[in-house]
């Protein structure tokens, strides 16, 4: 197993009558709530962190960007807000999760899939939330991730910093890092990444996610 690998995702246009964008955002105003919402296509590129002859996988996917009341879409995650208030929310989430693995398994190996959980967020204050999300796959493997985000806002673009350490089971470690094939057991991995979108023009944005995961030293030293 590599010690490190890394992501990056980048929106590609895509057209939308009556426009052509690369995540769209429009509004509907009431006279309660602002819905915010937009689509995209993503190109992603991740290093695999498998010991094998390749070093990088691509895949391409539809991104769904919705701000509503309780329900809100975000990419290639979303989730229903069940209690929000100023300094903390609760609710229930869903993310799709990538299974880095050669081409060539990928239709033996179907791992990319979504998790479903829940999410408790406590905003420290307007521009700092520590977040703590826990998730399942198919299989009741299970997994968490502890998070601080930091945003950042500028004229005409907007950001997220973040830093988190994601717990794994070991069922969840001995099946998406040992393959089935080694038992690594329950482990910590640590990542850090960077979110962010800019305005080209009214409704038309440029949208880029970049992050960095690394492996706890039992997975690291795997013969995967």
């Amino acid at each position: 197993m590599r010690k490190s690998v890394l992501t990056f995702l980048m929106t590609s246009p895509l057209l939308l009558e009556p426009q052509v964008t690369l995540a769209s955002q429009s509004q509907s105003n009431s006279a309660e709530v602002n819905e915010n919402w937009g689509v995209g296509i993503g190109v992603r590129i991740a290093t695999m962190p498998y010991k094998t002859s390749g070093n990088t996988v691509n895949d391409v996917m539809p991104l769904l960007f919705y701000k509503g009341e309780h329900v809100y879409l975000d990419g290639a995650s979303g989730g229903v807000n069940l209690y929000r208030s100023k300094q903390f929310s609760f609710g229930a989430t869903a993310q799709m999760r990538f299974f880095d693995i050669p081409r060539s398994a990928q239709n033996i190996i179907q791992g990319s899939q979504l998790d479903i959980g829940g999410k408790a967020t406590w905003h420290y204050s307007s521009n700092l939330d520590f977040s703590l999300e826990v998730f399942s796959d198919y299989d009741s493997r299970y997994y968490s991730n502890l998070t601080s985000a930091y945003q950042l806002e500028g004229h005409g673009w907007d950001g997220e910093l973040y830093a988190s350490l994601r717990a794994k089971s070991a069922r969840f470690n001995d099946t998406y890092y040992g393959l089935q094939l080694e038992e690594i057991g329950s482990a910590v991995d640590s990542q850090v990444g960077a979110r962010g979108r800019m305005q080209l023009y009214r409704n038309l944005y440029a949208v880029g996610h970049f992050g960095l995961t690394i492996f706890d030293h039992n997975t690291y030293s795997s013969s995967t």
